[in-house]
């Protein structure tokens, strides 16, 4: 387990699980990692469902975890993680929130079919070397988080289908600015692929 570099799990049957990813954190060499089904969260457990992943991973993809807890507090605190991608139902809250200084090498953020997501805070100094940002299916998110216009490394954006609150939010047309289109018009690639 200990040289193991890349691992994807599933979970198939209804009604089951991951238990705890403890097994999981001894493994210093893992570095790209994949699951794909619920991962439990124990009624009374103290901290994260996540707080077990392995520290050294560069690459992470969640699909179907619904989590309840906001996973980005874990999650930017793993210092080599670079591309992060939170797909389908992998966190069914409604709030979530990137602090200050976290995620310090994260350069691609894939947020797919967070149907529940309605706030989404980025603080100043979040996500200082992100390249790549693809939003599609966050239906009930309306704006885009303020602190995204200090990420002043981020080349993509790429909305994929979203309300037509947010897209008219920041887009720029005839000379007309939308509310929110201040907060991106640093970046050099903005792509909208669908709407509502």
């Amino acid at each position: 387990m200990n040289c193991l570099r890349s691992l994807k799990m599933r979970v198939h049957s209804p009604g089951v699980s991951y238990p705890i990813l403890e097994p999981i954190f001894p493994c210093d060499r893992l570095s790209n990692l994949r699951l794909k089904g619920p991962i439990a969260e124990v009624g009374k457990q103290i901290g994260h469902p996540l707080e077990f992943l392995p520290p050294n991973l560069g690459k992470l993809t969640l699909e179907l975890s619904r989590l309840k807890q906001d996973p980005m507090p874990t999650l930017e605190k793993l210092q080599n993680l670079k591309i992060l991608r939170l797909d389908e139902h992998s966190y069914i809250g409604r709030g979530m929130v990137c602090s200050a200084n976290g995620f310090p090498q994260l350069e691609f953020l894939e947020l797919y079919n967070l149907g529940q997501l309605i706030e989404w805070r980025v603080e100043g100094g979040a996500m200082q070397r992100l390249r790549g940002l693809y939003i599609s299916f966050c239906t009930k998110l309306k704006m885009i988080p303020q602190g995204l216009e200090s990420v002043t490394t981020l080349r993509e954006l790429t909305f994929g289908t979203m309300s037509k609150e947010l897209l008219s939010r920041v887009r720029k047309t005839q000379e007309k600015e939308g509310e929110d289109f201040c907060k991106v018009k640093h970046i050099p690639s903005i792509t909208f692929l669908h709407k509502v």
